[in-house]
Order: structure tokens, then C-alpha cells, then sequence
């Protein structure tokens, strides 16, 4: 079986693990939008994949952006927990766990994506490697 195929099945049992897990703890309106978003995602992401794969055929350059873009967001990300830590310290913000973690989690995906265009637009980053 191609390795592309395991990962798609893989996805799928998980997006099915936390639809279950769902319906047995009992569904609120967000957790439905989250799920819901995450089989659209895959669903959309699996058919791209399997109508264009040479849109996801990586390089050894792809590959070098993808780790640089990678180690600039998780160094991001811990001045970000850093920031929100001091912020809860002192009184500035009062925000409950879910909230931190959901902004945490936007953060990282979003400077992964941005890191990543950056990199790929400069070119002399990855010469100095």
C-alpha cells in the first residue's frame, strides 16, 4: 500500500476517534465546528493530494525550509507562553487554559506558515546554512 494512502487511513481513523469520543462525551456547539473543520480539512487536503501529487513532491531546499520555518516558529511560540505566563503573573490578563492553548495553537500554525514564506522569499538564508 503507498505510504500516501497509510497516512489519508491514518487521519481518517483519528478524525473518526474524535468524532466518537464526541458523541460519547456529549456535543457543545464548538466542539462540532471543530470537528466538522477538521474532516473538511482532510477531506479537502486528501483530494488534493491525490488529484496533483507532484504539488507535494519535497526536495532537500523544500525540506531545509520546512525545518528552518519549523525552529523559527517553536522559538516564537516560546516567547509567545512566555509573554502569556508574565501576562497571567501580573494581573494583566485573567484567560482560562482553553483559551491560552487555543491562541497558542493559532500562534504556531500561523508564524510555521508565515516563517516558511519568509524563508522561501530569501534565498541567502539557506546558503548561510
Amino acid at each position: 500500500m503507498d505510504e500516501n494512502i497509510k497516512w489519508l487511513i491514518a487521519k481518517a481513523v483519528i478524525g473518526a476517534l474524535f468524532i466518537g469520543s464526541m458523541i460519547y462525551a456529549g456535543v457543545t456547539d464548538s466542539m462540532f465546528t471543530i470537528a466538522t473543520t477538521m474532516v473538511v480539512v482532510i477531506l479537502v487536503f486528501a483530494f488534493m493530494k491525490l488529484k496533483y501529487p507532484e504539488r507535494y513532491m519535497h526536495d532537500e531546499r523544500t525540506r531545509r525550509i520546512g525545518a528552518y520555518a519549523a525552529s523559527w516558529s517553536w522559538t516564537l511560540t516560546f516567547v509567545a507562553v512566555a509573554l502569556l505566563y508574565w501576562f497571567d503573573c501580573l494581573g494583566i490578563t485573567g484567560m482560562p487554559a482553553s483559551a491560552v492553548l487555543g491562541i497558542l495553537l493559532f500562534f504556531m500554525v500561523a508564524t510555521m506558515l508565515l516563517s516558511r514564506w519568509h524563508i522561501s522569499r530569501k534565498s541567502e538564508l539557506l546558503e548561510r546554512a
